[in-house]
């Protein structure tokens, strides 16, 4: 019977051996299940804030892409605004150089027809003075070449500005009387 007792002791005893290895294994389990879940966890943190960064991202790139088609926008109504100004003062510029062309040319008209005058005189008063009278014959000459480069000069001036669209024409210089 001791046999008996000392079997069912043993017995027991292993029987009490694996329900309490079978505890320690759920236990084991429930520790790395919860683990395993606390990992999971954080994972799923980790993806929440970069899915978080990944739109802020986007967002400040499409407002920074935004911001970069305004100002070129702006970039380019002011180029578009500086051309027409620009434009406008080569047209201004233009009609002031036209201007002052033909006050001067009209001034060297006057001085070759007073020369002309001066010569006409020489001739008739002092036929004798050759010198006077080259010099006068000289000036008449080169005042003759200055004024058809003058006049040359301004044709070419009028085709570039009939050429050029949305120029500014000379203001009228000699208004009109009331009658």
């Amino acid at each position: 019977m001791n046999a008996v007792w000392v079997a069912a002791i043993v017995g027991l005893g292993t029987l009490a051996q694996i329900y309490m290895s079978g505890r320690v294994r759920r236990a084991d389990k429930r520790e790395d299940w919860a683990r395993e879940d606390a990992v999971a966890a954080r994972v799923e943190e980790a993806r929440t804030q970069a899915a978080t960064a990944a739109r802020l991202l986007l967002e400040r790139q499409d407002a920074i892409a935004a911001q970069a088609r305004e100002a070129a926008a702006l970039l380019l109504a002011n180029n578009e605004a500086v051309a027409a100004t620009a434009a406008e003062t080569q047209g201004q510029l233009q009609v002031i150089h036209t201007l002052v062309n033909s006050t001067l040319t009209g001034a060297k008209q006057a001085q070759l027809e007073a020369t002309l005058g001066q010569l006409v005189l020489l001739n008739q008063f002092t036929p004798g003075d050759t010198g006077a009278i080259a010099a006068a014959q000289t000036a008449v000459e080169e005042l003759r070449v200055e004024l058809a480069d003058r006049i040359e000069q301004t044709r070419v001036a009028d085709t570039i500005t009939a050429q050029a669209p949305g120029q500014l024409s000379a203001p009228d210089t000699h208004p009109q009387e009331d009658p």
